[in-house]
């Protein structure tokens, strides 16, 4: 486990925007979390390297 300050120097969570300062007098940028299923074509796209016919394929079959 780690404790605090090692969270708050892993270069990992910085690079991944995990670990952010800010001014506590402006308001935070509040974005809404993904919907159910919105980068699952990205993901396996990218990932997996499916194309648009084999996503096509898997929806129709009702797998995504």
């Amino acid at each position: 486990m780690f404790d605090t300050l090692e969270l708050m120097n892993d270069p990992s969570f910085a690079e991944r925007g995990i670990m952010q300062t800010i001014d506590h007098g402006a308001a935070p940028t509040v974005k809404p979390s993904p919907l159910l299923g919105q980068h699952v074509d990205d993901v396996l796209g990218s990932w997996l390297g499916m194309d648009a016919k084999e996503l096509a394929a898997l929806r129709h079959d009702g797998i995504i």
